[in-house]
């Protein structure tokens, strides 16, 4: 599969849903085609966002982001990619090249749980 354009999805502390959407928009060519400003997963609340770019580039500026808010605020907090509606990559146990290689990775995963249930005509 050639993939021209990335999709994953993001979830965070719901309270840094706007700036993690600032960040990611920042850049152009990023569209954020679903947000759920507060679910739950796995008896946690999470902000969540469905991210669909042409560069994989944003993840270099969310972990920037991420460690810099870390930092400001004095208080740790996780951010997880997910593929296909599991967990896959937290950013406090992976380098950004590693989060980049699980969502390169998971691209025909997460189109199949995109499209599950449509036929093809």
């Amino acid at each position: 599969m050639s993939v021209t354009r990335y999709l994953f999805e993001l979830e965070m502390p719901p309270v840094y849903l706007g700036e993690t959407v600032a960040v990611m928009t920042a850049q152009s060519g990023v569209t954020i085609p679903y947000e759920e400003t507060l679910t739950w997963d796995a008896g946690l609340a999470v902000g969540l966002v469905r991210v669909e770019t042409g560069t994989l580039g944003i993840i270099d500026d969310l972990y920037r982001w991420w460690r810099l808010k870390g930092r400001a605020i004095g208080f740790p907090f996780d951010m997880a990619i997910r593929v296909a509606n599991r967990g896959r990559g937290d950013f406090t146990k992976h380098s950004p090249d590693q989060l980049k290689t699980i969502i390169a990775q998971g691209q025909d995963e997460m189109i199949a749980r995109l499209t599950e249930g449509e036929s093809i005509r």
